[in-house]
């Protein structure tokens, strides 16, 4: 696998402040939880149509900044020992595509942790299709994927029958910080249906990376 610094829409971003070129961030969707393009855009026009969402099917999705799948991010993290580590932040509706999408481009094997920012469908709903990003086993004998989420997070998401945790806890984010020098942290405390939904990712030695991927305020404490 090519390694790079960020990457947007699938492309690779460099800048001169990036001095760490063996991990990377990939953005595999920047969108809203319908996703763009709105089939209703395109099944049901308006008059006149809509512009972006018509735009979104004018060219292909790798070259289109209208075409967005459900906000979710990929952590591939390179450990001191040479052994990359995926972390994935979010499971949306439309996760099958963004593995179809940039997983086969970008040469992503699997996912080890999935980091569950918030309860909502557009990021939970992808959950399913996790089962193929997952190690092969001709007896399917696999150690579950571990899930990182809020206490709130959790209990909203029991009786969907989309999450199931057998411990019946939710994994603490300091908990999952075992692969050397990267670490997650949430921003804030999830205390209501509508807060902040964060994570902090510090890189070491350089700058710190945030993931707000839904928010309808910033609290003084994180400004």
């Amino acid at each position: 696998m090519e390694s790079a610094n960020l990457t947007e829409n699938g492309t690779c971003l460099r800048g001169e402040e990036m001095v760490d070129a063996r991990s990377s961030l990939l953005f595999l969707g920047t969108g809203c939880s319908s996703a763009v393009p709105n089939v209703m855009c395109l099944i049901q026009p308006y008059d006149p149509p809509c512009q972006v969402c018509s735009q979104a099917l004018s060219i292909p999705p790798e070259h289109n900044l209208n075409y967005r799948c459900n906000t979710s991010l990929l952590i591939d993290y390179l450990n001191d020992d040479g052994e990359h580590k995926y972390i994935l932040i979010d499971v949306g509706k439309t996760f099958r595509e963004q593995v179809l999408r940039w997983f086969t481009r970008h040469k992503i094997p699997r996912v080890d942790s999935i980091i569950l920012t918030h309860e909502h469908a557009d990021a939970v709903f992808g959950l399913d299709d996790v089962r193929v990003v997952q190690p092969f086993s001709p007896t399917n004998d696999i150690e579950p994927t571990p899930i990182h989420l809020s206490q709130f997070a959790m209990e909203r998401s029991k009786g969907d029958g989309v999450v199931d945790f057998p411990s019946g806890k939710p994994r603490n984010s300091n908990e999952f910080l075992g692969y050397q020098k990267l670490e997650c942290t949430p921003l804030s405390e999830e205390r209501a249906p509508f807060s902040q939904r964060a994570r902090e990712i510090p890189r070491a030695g350089h700058s710190r990376q945030q993931n707000i991927s839904y928010c309808l305020e910033f609290p003084a404490n994180i400004k």
